[in-house]
């Protein structure tokens, strides 16, 4: 978040954001590196919620439309995968200008996980980390709510 990037770093996000599209408009080819620091940012939630923020940020500079429901969901969906589009592992329930609510119908993770050992619930908190930090990145006046089976986009 902005506040630990001040705090850790000495300026602003802001500022850097700015440079770097500077750096681009100019077309000066840059890399980028991150540092990596113990208790702070090593965690795995940690890098899935700085990935989500990441992407949602390319997102708003891609200048794509993020101000309904269906637009985060959408903009969301273009990341992260369900299986493919034929298995409509999610559904919509509903979808209205303030809050749009999906549900699973399959999983298509779980039996994957199961094969090498592992408690498929691991990745989906780490999705819903990414998601929770993605929706909330990307346009501030929503938030991302799970409740287990369905989950949902609402305007706060």
């Amino acid at each position: 978040n902005n506040e630990d990037y001040l705090k850790y770093v000495g300026c602003n996000l802001d500022q850097v954001l700015k440079f770097l599209d500077y750096l681009e408009y100019k077309n000066i080819q840059t890399t980028l590196r991150q540092v990596i620091i113990p208790t702070l940012n090593d965690s795995l939630e940690n890098i899935y919620k700085e990935q989500g923020i990441a992407l949602a940020n390319e997102v708003i500079k891609e200048g794509k439309n993020v101000s309904s429901p269906k637009e985060i969901f959408d903009a969301m969906n273009d990341y992260i995968l369900d299986g493919m589009p034929c298995d409509r592992v999610n559904e919509i329930i509903l979808n209205e200008e303030n809050k749009i609510i999906w549900q699973k119908r399959i999983d298509v993770h779980k039996d994957i996980w199961d094969e090498v050992g592992c408690d498929v619930n691991y990745f989906y908190n780490l999705r819903n980390a990414w998601i929770e930090s993605f929706v909330s990145s990307v346009n501030t006046n929503f938030k991302y709510i799970d409740e287990n089976t369905k989950k949902s986009i609402e305007r706060i």
